[in-house]
């Protein structure tokens, strides 16, 4: 599953009020934390929250019980066609 597929299948589930969990979709924890980040940066979600720790400072926690699809995560939604 590439990124943008990914993105719009986390935005459905938070939009549905689902809470996706990373090992649902065949990717490391890692890899979900930069997810999450970018679509917070992105302006799609808010209320997420990734912990980072080490060197290379990895992901180690994300939290996504109290986020939500922005105004802009909908709209990426209704564009993508894919809801």
């Amino acid at each position: 599953m590439d990124n943008d597929h990914l993105i719009i299948t986390i935005l459905n589930s938070l939009k549905n009020q689902v809470i996706p969990k990373w090992a649902e979709y065949n990717i490391t924890i890692h890899q979900y934390g930069d997810l999450i980040d970018q679509m917070m940066n992105d302006g799609l979600i808010k209320g997420a929250v990734v912990e980072r720790a080490g060197r290379n400072n990895k992901t180690i926690m994300v939290f996504l019980k109290g986020a939500k699809l922005t105004g802009k995560g909908l709209d990426y939604l209704k564009k993508t066609k894919l809801e």
